[in-house]
């Protein structure tokens, strides 16, 4: 988890609890997962929560988005 915290700190964000589940939750997955598929994973995290989560990771290049060609985005 310490590896999780630093990467957010490298890029200014502050390692809250939620965005170090949402990020590892990430890391840990082998292929990208889409908002809905990290709802599931995080159940007790709001997907509200999740979604302003990656949009920060996305805004500071910790993560990327990509289309998979059926109007849903993954992370």
């Amino acid at each position: 988890m310490k590896k999780i915290e630093n990467i957010l700190i490298e890029k200014d964000i502050q390692p809250t609890a939620t965005r170090l589940w949402v990020l590892k939750a990430i890391e840990n997955n082998g292929a990208p997962l889409s908002l809905n598929d990290l709802e599931n994973l995080l159940d007790t995290v709001d997907k509200s929560t999740i979604f302003r989560a990656l949009t920060l990771f996305a805004e500071k290049g910790i993560i990327h988005e990509i289309e998979d060609g059926s109007g849903c985005r993954k992370y």
